[in-house]
């Protein structure tokens, strides 16, 4: 949004382009208006979500009323996300706040947090579902937030369970970042 003084100056009409003192009122307002949009152009680069840290990732945060210290039983996630955890915590609030409550959504905007992950779900058709995520490329914090409803909508009335494999599953004949032979591959 950056402005450039020379347009603007430009644009004066032919009965204002030869008085010096209307040209550089003109130019003194322009120039402070190009100062703050500077500033302005800089919010986006300070409050980037995937450049922000530390305390810009909690003025993010603030805006979905988040918080790094997430109030649950287990006890396997710290008492503060670090900032790459909180990153995708904030993330997948995000994107799950314009969720439209289908199944394709949640396996879609699983994908845009965690792309390279594999993301199958098996909808048992008796209000139960399960989640089997295959090789996460995400840490074991953000996997206890996932198993912990943090970061994958649960459907209400809705029994949820989540299956993660860490490696690959085992395909004949097959060498996918989902899928791999004997050697490699669990099996399900």
């Amino acid at each position: 949004m950056s402005i450039e003084v020379e347009n603007y100056i430009n644009l004066l009409t032919s009965e204002h382009i030869n008085r010096k003192n209307f040209i550089s009122y003109n130019l003194s307002f322009l120039n402070k208006a190009k100062s703050a949009c500077s500033v302005f152009d800089s919010f986006y680069e300070k409050f980037d979500i995937d450049k922000a840290e530390g305390d810009q990732l909690d003025k993010i945060a603030s805006y979905f009323n988040l918080s790094r210290s997430v109030s649950n039983i287990d006890t396997t996630i710290p008492d503060k996300l670090s900032d790459e955890d909180f990153r995708i915590y904030i993330k997948s609030v995000a994107i799950f706040k314009n969720w439209d409550g289908t199944l394709g959504q949640i396996k879609d905007n699983f994908l845009k947090l965690f792309p390279g992950s594999i993301f199958v779900i098996n909808d048992n058709q008796d209000m139960s579902i399960e989640y089997e995520i295959i090789n996460p490329t995400y840490s074991d914090v953000v996997g206890e937030l996932i198993v912990s409803g943090f970061i994958i909508p649960k459907p209400s009335g809705v029994k949820v369970t989540y299956t993660q494999i860490k490696g690959y599953v085992f395909g004949y004949d097959e060498s996918t970042n989902a899928i791999r032979g004997y050697d490699e591959g669990y099996w399900l």
